[in-house]
C-alpha cells in the first residue's frame, strides 16, 4: 500500500505553476495527465521487464528478495552491475532536485498569496530565482505569528 501512495506522489507539482502559465486550465491539466500517463507506462514496462528478466515461475523468490535489481543487474548484466547502481543514485538526486523545486514553487505562490512570510514573494534580485528570498527569510522565522503557524501546519 506505502509503495503506491509513494509511487504516485508528486504529479501534482506543475500546480503551482498555474499563475504563470499562459492558459493555466490547459496546459496544467495537460502536464498533470502527462506525468501520470508517463509513470503509468514507466511502471508497467518496468513491471514487465523484472517479470522476463527473473522469470515468471519464480516470482515468489523475487517478492522475498531484499535487493532483486541488484541480483537481476549481476546475473543479466555481468561487469555492468554498476549500471544500476547508478541509475538508482542517478533518481536520488533527480528526486531532491525537484522537490526542492517543488517546494520552492509553493512557497513563491504562497508568499504571493499572501499566506507565508513577506520574503517570498518577489525574486531576489541578485539570484532571480522565485524563492531567492529564503537566506533573508531564514532569520525572520521567530516574527511568524500563532496562526502562521496554524495555516502552515494545515
Amino acid at each position: 500500500m506505502m509503495f503506491s501512495v509513494l509511487a504516485l506522489a508528486g504529479f501534482e507539482s506543475p500546480a503551482p505553476l498555474a499563475s504563470e502559465a499562459r492558459l493555466p486550465s490547459k496546459s496544467i491539466g495537460q502536464a498533470v495527465m502527462l506525468s501520470l500517463i508517463s509513470i503509468g507506462v514507466f511502471y508497467f514496462f518496468m513491471s514487465y521487464a523484472s517479470v522476463v528478466g527473473w522469470g515468471s515461475g519464480d516470482m515468489a523468490s523475487f517478492a522475498n528478495n531484499a535487493n532483486p535489481y541488484y541480483v537481476l543487474g549481476h546475473s543479466l548484466w555481468g561487469a555492468g552491475w554498476w549500471l544500476v547502481i547508478f541509475a538508482l543514485t542517478n533518481c536520488a538526486v533527480a528526486v531532491g532536485i525537484a522537490c526542492t523545486n517543488s517546494a520552492s514553487r509553493v512557497m513563491y505562490t504562497m508568499g504571493r498569496a499572501g499566506t507565508f512570510t513577506c520574503e517570498f514573494r518577489e525574486p531576489a534580485s541578485r539570484t532571480s530565482h522565485p524563492c531567492g528570498g529564503h537566506r533573508r527569510g531564514a532569520s525572520h522565522w521567530n516574527d511568524f505569528h500563532s496562526d502562521d503557524w496554524a495555516f502552515i501546519a494545515t
